[in-house]
């Protein structure tokens, strides 16, 4: 149960970050609030958004980059409202799902009871070594 709680709370973390990655990125494109954010936004903050998507996808890429990128059509001038609402509350919904694997392994877990990671840790050790042993 150990080793599944890790294995869940490194995963969650993961998703954790994207997440942040993905408020940091909405929050330089728009104002508004997180609420506001799931009604809809404008055109020129999906265009703004757009181009944070492109800067994320290619580092270090220059403004007449960005847009000879639009001018030949491997990026839209903007993401469609829909697709940036279906995928932000995509994005709530695991973010609210990896909090609550924190939060039951806080209740239960290895973030409660750190105890038991080093305990798993010599059960698997000792196992492989009996395994080597014959």
């Amino acid at each position: 149960m150990t080793a599944l709680d890790v294995i869940s709370l490194a995963a969650a973390g993961t998703e954790l970050t994207r997440s942040v990655k993905i408020y940091q990125m909405m929050k330089t494109s728009s104002s508004r609030s997180v609420m506001e954010w799931l009604q809809g936004l404008t055109r020129p903050e999906r265009k703004r958004l757009t181009e944070e998507i492109i800067r994320a996808r290619n580092p270090g890429i220059s403004n007449s980059g960005i847009k000879a990128a639009m001018r030949a059509g491997a990026y839209p001038r903007h993401f469609p409202g829909e697709n940036i609402q279906r995928q932000l509350q995509r994005e709530l919904t695991i973010a609210i799902t990896n909090a609550m694997a924190f939060v039951g392994s806080g209740a239960t877990g290895t973030i409660r009871n750190p105890q038991n990671l080093i305990q798993s840790g010599r059960y698997v050790i000792g196992t492989i070594q009996s395994f080597s042993l014959t």
